[in-house]
């Protein structure tokens, strides 16, 4: 979103800095929940999911008693 682009190049990207959402809503002069919605939706572009097996697999093996 253009308004926390902004702010992170104002901010000169820093992120090392921990800063509620309610700071940042403020610097921006946008809602809380556009915050937290923008967050979200970074995090969820930024989230990698590794769907292959691995070469070996590996079971246990155990009894079930039957009664």
């Amino acid at each position: 979103m253009f308004y926390l682009e902004r702010y992170m190049s104002s901010n000169g990207g820093k992120t090392a800095e921990a800063r509620s959402v309610k700071d940042i809503a403020r610097d921006c002069a946008i809602s809380p929940t556009t915050v937290q919605r923008e967050i979200n939706k970074a995090s969820q572009e930024l989230q990698t999911y590794d769907r292959t097996l691995p070469e070996n697999l590996s079971f246990d093996e155990f009894k079930v008693a039957k009664g």
